[in-house]
Parts: C-alpha cells; sequence; structure tokens
C-alpha cells in the first residue's frame, strides 16, 4: 500500500486540561521602569527534575572521502503544516545526561550509532527555543558518527508510533543551497538548520580569522580537539608561545588549483627558523595584489615577502582563514 501525504485536517483550541505536551501561561512581570506588565507564553510540563534543558538538538555528522556530511531529518510536523527539514532531536527523559538523550534519540530516530565530540556536549550554551513565546531550552550537542562500525553499515531506526522520520545526509559545503533547493520543492526549514546553513554562508563572505595547529601525524588542520583531525591520531602540533601559524590560499583562484597548491608539500614545522615557505607548484593563478599565500611562523617584515611561481608569499599573523583551507 502506497503511503499516504500527511496533512492538517482541522485546527480548534484546546484547554490546558486538556493538553498533554504544552500549556498556555500567562506571566505577570515587572519592567524596568517597575511597572508590572503581563505575558502569554507556552511552556512544556514535565520537565525533567535531572535537567536544565527539555531538549536536545544534534548535529551529526560524518567524515567521507569526499567531505564532511551532516545529519538531517524530514519528518511532517502539524503547526508548519508542512514537512520540516530539521537535525534529529528529542526529549530529555528524567535522570538521563543530555549526552546519553542525544545518543539515544539519535540511535532511535536514525538507527546510527554515533559518540559525542569531546567539548562538544551539555557544557555548550543553553539555547532558547523561541523565548518571546515559550520557556523550551535545548542543548545542540555535537556528534561524530563513524561510517566504519559496524552498526553504522545498515541503520535501523527503532521509531515510535506516530513517527515518521525519514533521515538524509547534505554534504556540509552544500547545505545552504539544499535548503534553497529543499525550500523550492514546498519543504519547511526548522530555524535551527536553516542559521546554521546562514552562518557556513556567511563564513565564506567574511572569514573567521582562527589560530590552529596541525596535527604531528598528518600535517592537516585541526582544531584543540584530537578528534577533529582527519586522521584522528594524535593531538595537534601545539604552537609556541606568541607564535601565530595561519594559511590564507588565493581565495579567487579554482578550487582545483587550490587543491594542487596546497598538497604540493607536505607541511614540516621549522626546528630552529623562524619562518619556511611553501614552494608552489608551477601552475597558472591570476595574480593580484590583494592575493597572496602564507605558510609559516612569526610576524611579517620586509624581507618576508617573496614571489614563488606567480603566487605572492607573505607572512602576517592575522590573515583570515578561509574555508577553503578545510579541505587540506
Amino acid at each position: 500500500m502506497s503511503k499516504k501525504i500527511a496533512k492538517v485536517i482541522s485546527t480548534e483550541l484546546l484547554e490546558n486540561k486538556d493538553a498533554k505536551w504544552i500549556n498556555l501561561v500567562k506571566i505577570t512581570y515587572e519592567d524596568e521602569n517597575g511597572q508590572v506588565r503581563t505575558w502569554e507564553a507556552m511552556r512544556r510540563p514535565g520537565r525533567p527534575s535531572t535537567s536544565a534543558v527539555d531538549a536536545v538538538q544534534m548535529i551529526a555528522v560524518i567524515h567521507h572521502k569526499e567531505g564532511p556530511k551532516v545529519l538531517l531529518e524530514k519528518q511532517f510536523r502539524a503547526p508548519a503544516g508542512k514537512i520540516v527539514i530539521e537535525f534529529p532531536a528529542g526529549l530529555v527523559d528524567e535522570g538521563e545526561t543530555v549526552e546519553q538523550a542525544a545518543l539515544r534519540e539519535l540511535k532511535e530516530e536514525t538507527g546510527y550509532v554515533g559518540e559525542v565530540v569531546p567539548d562538544r556536549g551539555g557544557a555548550r550554551p543553553i539555547l532558547f527555543s523561541s523565548p518571546a513565546s515559550s520557556s523550551s531550552k535545548t542543548f545542540l550537542i555535537h556528534l561524530k558518527i563513524d561510517p566504519e562500525k559496524e552498526e553504522n553499515q545498515n541503520p535501523k531506526p527503532q521509531l515510535e508510533d506516530g513517527e515518521f522520520i525519514e533521515a538524509f545526509w547534505v554534504p556540509l559545503s552544500e547545505l545552504y543551497a539544499e535548503c534553497r533547493k529543499l525550500e523550492a520543492q514546498g519543504f519547511a526549514i526548522d530555524g535551527k538548520v536553516g542559521v546554521f546553513a546562514e552562518g557556513l554562508e556567511m563564513s565564506k563572505i567574511w572569514p573567521v580569522s582562527v589560530i590552529q595547529a596541525k596535527c604531528k601525524h598528518c600535517r592537516r588542520w585541526c582544531s584543540a580537539c584530537e578528534d577533529i583531525c582527519l586522521c584522528g591520531r594524535a593531538k595537534p602540533l601545539e604552537l609556541r608561545t606568541n607564535i601565530i601559524e595561519v594559511l590564507n590560499p588565493l581565495v579567487l583562484a579554482p578550487i582545483e588549483i587550490l587543491e594542487q597548491c596546497l598538497r604540493a608539500k607536505e607541511y614540516q614545522p621549522p626546528e630552529d627558523d623562524y619562518s619556511e615557505f611553501i614552494h608552489l607548484p608551477d601552475v597558472n593563478i591570476p595574480q593580484d595584489e590583494n592575493q597572496y599565500v602564507y605558510d609559516g611562523y612569526g610576524t611579517p617584515t620586509w624581507e618576508d615577502s617573496q614571489f614563488e611561481h606567480d603566487v605572492s608569499v607573505v607572512m602576517h599573523p592575522e590573515v583570515p582563514l578561509p574555508r577553503l583551507v578545510k579541505i587540506l
């Protein structure tokens, strides 16, 4: 039998005594001028006494050779009247931590077995889902999924009665474009997914300056967490005091040229010398005074500037780190 399309049949007012998941409340408060005011809001009853939040949202990422992908869900939401594109999420049960809730909900809704990324669990900021109308609070938990694990070869969700969830993967680099495409197809985009996608898109225009180190084993860019590096073998190489390492590729160059340049030489950190240049292959890159590649340590001086195969190699400790560096 073919699956039917979910739809809203009717909408009616509901009294609190008949509500199971949400209550309507009137809040009396005093404003900055001392005037007493009231506000109407929603409240979720039954928040666990052991939890500071009602629910958890999960950003679950899997690493493929072609790049990281994020796990999303398609689920019909009656208030929206549409199938909504969401992060996996769920309520926290009594007695469990937010990390335990995140892993349980991931398994139940998608079938995948994940791990909490260190320092990306319950120590994160508490997020109010809709503070103008609701007191509901959530944590955004970062998870990683190992595609080599046997449990993740053929994941089987454990959905409850009335749950109809379709999980799917989207490349992180294509998330914004995919959201636009899904919206054009009639899907609704959950606000948290939308803001996350917008943030990724903004980073293309306003790259954020990042101080990072390279892994001792694979020499690739990694964060302060040993589990983020692509090789996953060791903590990143620590930078010496007051020394900054930044790599800024030619943002306007084609991605193929960037990959060729950045992979041209396996990086080896200097032992005693304060700087070391990358020698790029002889590739045709449009030269511009605002385009340069930098790799090394130290502070900029006039002697630190030179040209290598039509690429200006400049040492600069505060150059914004573009997203393209992450392809290393």
